[in-house]
């Protein structure tokens, strides 16, 4: 099951899309659907997740991406055979 960290308070929950049972919010807007699915273990390891999730709940706001991966993420929702990729990808 996908490991996700929620975009709208930073608790960590299953599925990219889920419900987050700590806030009981779905991501809405296509930033957070966007960041919802950046934010799985299919693209960060769950120590970076851990990471963000402590982040957001001790008060710093979502982290972002750097604008050029942001933008291949978005191309890849647009098209869907361009792959995106973090950084931090998992190996």
């Amino acid at each position: 099951m996908t490991i996700a960290v929620c975009v709208k308070c930073g608790s960590m929950k299953f599925g990219a899309y889920t419900r987050c049972e700590a806030c009981n919010q779905y991501p809405e807007t296509d930033d957070e659907r966007l960041y919802s699915l950046v934010f799985t273990d299919h693209y960060l390891t769950v120590e970076k997740l851990k990471e963000i999730s402590q982040s957001m709940l001790d008060g710093a706001p979502r982290p972002s991406l750097p604008p050029d991966q942001e933008e291949k993420f978005r191309q890849s929702f647009a098209h869907p055979s361009a792959p995106a990729s973090t950084d931090e990808e998992r190996s």
